[in-house]
């Protein structure tokens, strides 16, 4: 589903609804990864990695897309590890919010 720039996607596991997904095309270049959530009773089972796996699959296929960017806590150690085994590099804290902000630079 597209709504004003945004794109969400469904995470299911069986047939249940176990989290969301949410991101927008901030410019030409960028897409923010702005939701990303899987209910507690379904985490560490592997579904968030997969709906994550396919969710960049599917920002990377933007043309001319060169960053893809996600905030988490920066207290959140496991935020931390996760992102960072998809390529996300921690690039410092946003000034807005007080989020770490990590990036993937994908190649021209």
């Amino acid at each position: 589903m597209n709504n004003d720039g945004y794109t969400t996607r469904a995470i299911y596991h069986d047939d249940e609804a176990v989290g969301m997904l949410m991101w927008v095309q901030e410019s030409i270049e960028r897409i923010s990864i702005w939701r990303f959530m899987v209910d507690q009773q379904f985490q560490q089972q592997g579904i968030g990695r997969k709906a994550l796996t396919l969710a960049l699959e599917e920002i990377k296929q933007t043309p001319n897309l060169t960053t893809i960017e996600i905030c988490y806590i920066p207290s959140n150690p496991v935020a931390k590890s996760f992102y960072a085994s998809f390529g996300f590099e921690e690039v410092g804290i946003d000034k807005e919010d007080g989020e770490m902000l990590a990036v993937i630079k994908l190649p021209l």
